[in-house]
């Protein structure tokens, strides 16, 4: 039973239902060439006591002395080290003062944050001991000159106003080296646009296009973010402004009789583009260069602006983007050949009138969004006809333009969730013959003062796959490098220091638990005793030590690299991040990936795994609470996420020559295409992208993708958008663009008893977006109506245990059946509220019993984490709903996953992946229904949450597949769906998110860009 659960995939354990996807070719082959052990470098653990030197010029206004002091000291955090709010400091000098020495020593309390030392300095040479206050600013990003260096201004008023002065150095790893020095993207500039004579037939078109664009621009940014003392004046003032957007559709003249739409704006403005440049060059050419006009528009404005978006830009402006682009129209001209002078003229002045009405937009959403330049997104609808991203190849070939890369094809795309994300890992790291990295925010030391039982054992089994590679090494010569990148954020809250530590040293680190754990111990030194006589017995890996420096040796290459990255930098301060705390320091920034990755080459493209999560390690997420949602998948679109990593250790301080070599480029081998096409061949057929923010001030690929897919998805398109932290107003506002486009929005956040993160001002936020988007939907529901779209907000209440099959099917049966209108609006198979009864009733005649692998740490509810997103064409998903196939999987399914959730595999147990039976898959690839023919289908699923920082500021990941692949989550956002209060009324809301209170609104608008 044990290998069973490993081979069933555990996706209905929370009572929401498994896709069907094609089944996994057989396991990779295995690499030829040996790999021998690496000492490979890495960042370690952050140190508990920070040492420093420094040299400083005295004054001793009370002998009137000057001279000078060497420092050695020593700093403790005793609070959150990233904060750098609180510590304390111990040092000593030895110097001369005057003709005489001087020397003594110091204790402080240490505000990094604030740059202030207070204290007492003992003089030894004097035989006194005075107050002393220090500060010690930084002055610029990494330090002084460098290396996290600072200056030391010091004073000493009960010995005559005494005055030090000098400069310190941190003699900690990675000082100055983790963070740009540069916040901000320079953009070009350029001169203001030209004022080239145009025909008068040309004013007519460009007023019109003036008049259009706006409403475009206006899409992509509708939502306001007003604030107000109360949460009801907020709310009224965002309702007035929402009437003005309506009065505004529904105003007519001599051109709109029948009002306005953004869909007929679209038409309007891209009709006066090509109206405008037939001015110019004539009708029988205009559209041609037209066209050509908003395909440089498009590439060489738009684009290389909107792929800064999540990025402070200075200056911020498209004027020099505007002035290359007219170079590149003006040599199109040329090359096109058999235009006049005052034509080539004109049609130029026509492109620069354009890019003005640009440029006014764009300065109209920077004051829109409070003059923040990260948050201004220019809809790429200004350069891109509606027919022109209407379907699945355009609108992947326009995020495809955007990031400067394509999706790669021959992909496995297999849907996990957190209670199962142990088992894989554990499954990833025996798998692994060359490398493997574990990149995560969360390694659970102690939990409520217990050890970790999930950490305690993933770590136990990193130290029995050392041992089984050592024992195999004198035959293999083979040795892979582990490596596991852990942010410093969360490092701390989560006590990571226990096992990390173990896993840095296996052979000689001493895990002491503490009493009552005896038997955890025992079993991490058998492990230890383990691998210590393997490593004794391997003759090739003690002839390899003796060539290389002996235990030493062995002790850098049998181990887990850990890397605790974006250490704590206190000299790393920036003004634009916190508008109340103008020097806060970047560690308030994070690396919030989660994933593991393995063995991925451009050698073999059939070689390697990856994992894309939510999760951590750690008991709470493989407990019965924890609601989450993660991909399994291989193929060459896993070569960006290597590339990613390689980027987060540069980006650390490391030289290319310093990266380990599995993250290092490779040549690909001349027959790539042909393992490509096999994979191809044997099912594995999705097209897959994966996509990252970088921390901090970096790009933010994850970002860009995502509004392409909000601000472009065509009439039809349903988007399911759940997350755990829903708070950001740039996300709502596309959406509710989406909707007026003609799009089945349905956006969802845990109610208050369903939420991860239930702190009252995530909670504040989340119920004032909801709130607004509810508002909205209102507002403009006939408006959203008449374009056939929907715009839904709901809250997650589950209220089934996520361990108990029968209560889940039953309660999602039951919510079927008081909602007739749900499988209808979101297209669900039919009658599948009595199947679901139906199943229950089977499981519960047979016995069932459900077991988890971990008791976890939260009761109550599930609490809701997913962020998986969908996006397809609503007639497409009512044709597959129809089929017999997705019934009989659904089925199946459930009968699988309960029995798996009834004997749960012990992690010890090795098996390979679910490789489920695709019969809708295979259908709708290889004979679609005639609905299904021209269907658009994108499926997002990472690490970003739906507010600002995920957004703006930590690094964040998310795998992208296009096409059919993307149903494999389709019938859990079926479950998703029924498991959703769906809000009609502003007091629904108020119920489920009980927060009124003034202060909790306050507070959470007031570091919503910081938590």
């Amino acid at each position: 039973m044990k290998t069973l659960f490993v081979r069933v995939c555990v996706l209905c354990v929370a009572g929401l239902l498994l896709a069907t996807g094609p089944v996994l070719a057989q396991g990779p082959p295995r690499p030829t060439t040996p790999l021998p052990p690496e000492a490979a470098k890495s960042m370690g653990q952050p140190p508990l006591f920070k040492p420093y030197l420094a040299g400083q010029f005295t004054w001793n206004r009370e002998t009137d002395q000057s001279g000078g002091a060497g420092i050695a000291g020593i700093y403790k955090d005793l609070v959150l080290p990233v904060s750098g709010a609180l510590g304390v400091s111990a040092e000593g000098y030895v110097g001369g003062s005057g003709s005489e020495w001087d020397g003594g020593g110091r204790l402080f309390l240490t505000s990094r944050l604030l740059f202030l030392n207070l204290g007492v300095d003992y003089n030894a040479q004097m035989e006194s001991a005075d107050f002393i206050v220090g500060f010690n600013p930084y002055f610029r990003r990494g330090g002084l000159f460098g290396h996290g260096g600072n200056l030391r201004i010091e004073w000493i008023p009960t010995r005559g106003h005494s005055f030090n002065v000098g400069f310190q150095i941190p003699l900690e790893p990675h000082m100055g080296e983790t963070r740009p020095r540069r916040t901000h993207v320079e953009l070009p500039k350029g001169p203001k646009v030209s004022s080239s004579t145009l025909p008068s037939e040309s004013f007519d078109a460009l007023e019109d296009m003036r008049h259009a664009g706006r409403w475009l621009i206006v899409n992509a940014n509708l939502f306001t973010d007003e604030d107000n003392a109360t949460y009801e004046g907020a709310m009224e003032d965002f309702r007035r402004r929402f009437q003005e957007v309506r009065n505004r559709f529904i105003a007519t003249d001599e051109d709109h009789p029948e009002g306005h739409t953004f869909v007929r704006e679209s038409r309007h403005y891209h009709e006066a583009i090509d109206r405008a440049f037939a001015a110019a060059v004539g009708e029988d050419r205009g559209r041609a260069v037209a066209d050509q006009a908003r395909e440089i528009l498009l590439d060489d404005v738009l684009l290389p602006y909107d792929r800064l978006f999540g990025q402070f830009k200075d200056p911020d402006t498209l004027l020099g983007l505007g002035g290359q682009a007219r170079l590149r129209l003006g040599q199109a001209l040329d090359a096109r050949g058999g235009f006049s002078a005052d034509q080539h003229a004109a049609a130029l002045g026509t492109f620069d009138r354009l890019v003005d009405l640009i440029e006014t937009g764009r300065r109209l959403i920077l004051e829109h969004w409070d003059e923040d330049t990260r948050m201004v997104w220019l809809p790429l609808t200004l350069a891109v006809r509606d027919e022109d991203h209407d379907s699945e190849e355009e609108l992947a070939a326009l995020i495809e333009r955007a990031l400067g890369r394509r999706f790669d094809r021959g992909n496995t795309v297999l849907p996990t969730m957190a209670s199962r994300f142990a088992i894989e890992l554990v499954r990833s790291i025996r798998a692994a013959q060359d490398y493997h990295v574990l990149w995560i925010h969360d390694y659970a030391g102690r939990v409520n003062g217990e050890p970790d039982s999930i950490a305690h054992r993933v770590s136990i089994e990193y130290l029995e796959t050392l041992a089984e590679h050592v024992r195999r090494y004198d035959e293999t010569g083979r040795m892979p490098t582990f490596m596991i990148f852990h942010t410093q954020f969360f490092y701390e809250g989560s006590g990571s220091r226990l096992f990390l530590s173990l896993l840095e040293d296996p052979m000689h680190h001493e895990l002491k638990l503490g009493k009552g754990y005896e038997d955890m111990e025992k079993a991490v030194r058998k492990a230890q005793e383990e691998l210590r006589q393997a490593v004794a017995g391997s003759e090739r890996l003690q002839a390899e030590a003796e060539r290389n420096g002996g235990d030493g040796w062995i002790r850098d290459v049998v181990k887990v690299h850990v890397s605790v990255t974006f250490p704590a930098d206190l000299s790393f301060r920036t003004p634009k991040i916190v508008q109340f705390l103008p020097f806060a320091p970047d560690s308030l920034m994070l690396d919030h990936r989660k994933l593991f990755f393995y063995d991925v080459s451009e050698q073999d493209p059939r070689r390697g795994e990856a994992c894309f999560t939510g999760t951590g390690v750690g008991s709470e997420y493989a407990g019965p609470t924890w609601d989450d949602r993660g991909i399994l998948t291989s193929g060459p679109a896993l070569l960006g996420l290597r590339d990613a990593a390689r980027r987060l250790l540069l980006s650390q301080g490391f030289d290319e020559e310093e990266i380990p070599r599995g993250l290092r480029p490779k040549p690909r081998p001349g027959n790539y295409d042909e393992l490509v096409q096999e994979l191809e061949d044997s099912g594995r057929s999705a097209l897959g992208m994966n996509v990252h923010n970088e921390v901090g001030f970096g790009a933010k690929e994850n970002t860009v993708a995502q509004a392409i897919l909000y601000t472009m998805a065509p009439k039809d398109t349903v988007i399911v958008v759940p997350d755990s932290i829903w708070t950001s107003p740039v996300w709502a506002g596309q959406l509710v663009g989406a909707a007026l486009r003609g799009c089945h929005v349905y956006a969802v956040a845990p109610s208050q008893d369903n939420a991860p993160a239930a702190g009252l001002p995530v909670l504040a936020g989340a119920r004032e977006i909801f709130g607004r988007m509810l508002e909205a939907s209102q507002v403009l529901g006939e408006e959203i109506a008449a374009e056939g779209g929907h715009l839904r907000v709901g809250l997650y209440t589950r209220a089934a245990p996520s361990d108990s099959a029968v209560s889940a099917l039953r309660e999602m049966s039951q919510r079927l059946k008081d909602h007739p209108w749900l499988p209808e609006e979101f297209p669900m198979p039919p009658n599948l509220a009595r199947l679901l009864g139906e199943q229950a009733d089977e499981l519960e005649a047979q016995g069932y019993e459900p077991r988890h692998i971990a008791k976890g740490t939260r009761e109550g509810r599930p609490k809701m984490h997913r962020k998986t997103q969908l996006f397809a064409t609503r007639k497409a998903l009512r044709a597959v709903a129809d089929m017999p196939a997705l019934v009989d999987g659904l089925r199946r399914y459930i009968d699988e996953a309960a029995t798996g959730s009834a004997d749960p595999a012990s992690l010890l147990e090795q098996g390979s992946p679910l490789g489920p039976a695709g019969p809708v898959l295979r259908s709708l690839i290889d004979d679609p229904p005639p609905e299904a023919k021209d269907a658009l289908y994108f499926l997002t699923v990472g690490s970003k949450n739906q507010d600002d920082r995920g957004a703006m500021l930590d690094g964040e990941n998310s795998y992208v597949v296009v096409g059919p692949w993307s149903l494999v989550y389709y019938p859990d956002f079926m479950g998703l769906m029924a498991n959703t209060t769906w809000i009609e009324r502003q007091e629904q809301l108020d119920e489920l998110i009980s927060v009124e209170e003034a202060k909790a609104r306050k507070l959470g608008r007031m570091i919503r860009k910081v938590l």
